[in-house]
């Protein structure tokens, strides 16, 4: 699939991209946990091994993707727990959904999850609902408006 500058619009950028091409490269990323589905989820089906995107709305879901797991939440976050009975420790963890689940979201990767890399799209945005105490324990990169932390 082509991934161009028009076809992106909307969704993280090239500098994104490059950051997190840059670090599954890195850190020999195979499995990805990606809340907030769309062109991201093709990008990231191209590139690792497994991928579980999550999302409120099945529209967003990549299409014809083996590698792939698409789970539907509702939009209030109460049924994140859907995502921990996969079992599965991530390489990587994508915040990229919607405002009012993002709050939720990052609790939940906080206190639930296995992670290596958390990666937060548009940080910027939403700064103060985000621990950043819990944040400064790990190494972190910046890749334009996509803020990385990385437990190694």
């Amino acid at each position: 699939m082509l991934y161009t500058h028009k076809r992106m619009r909307g969704a993280m950028q090239n500098t994104c991209f490059k950051g997190l091409d840059k670090l599954i490269k890195q850190y020999k990323v195979q499995t990805v946990l990606e809340f907030g589905s769309g062109y991201s989820s093709y990008w990231f089906a191209e590139r690792v091994k497994y991928l579980v995107t999550v999302d409120t709305q099945v529209k967003w879901f990549p299409k014809d993707k083996v590698n792939v797991t698409c789970l539907t939440i509702k939009s209030n976050g109460k049924d994140l727990n859907k995502v921990d009975t996969m079992g599965i420790d991530y390489d990587l963890v994508l915040l990229d959904c919607y405002a009012p689940l993002r709050k939720e979201v990052f609790t939940y990767v906080r206190n639930t999850l296995q992670w290596k890399i958390f990666a937060i799209h548009d940080w910027g945005r939403d700064i103060k609902m985000y621990d950043k105490e819990y944040l400064k324990q790990f190494k972190r990169y910046d890749f334009g408006s996509l803020r990385v932390a990385c437990k190694e």
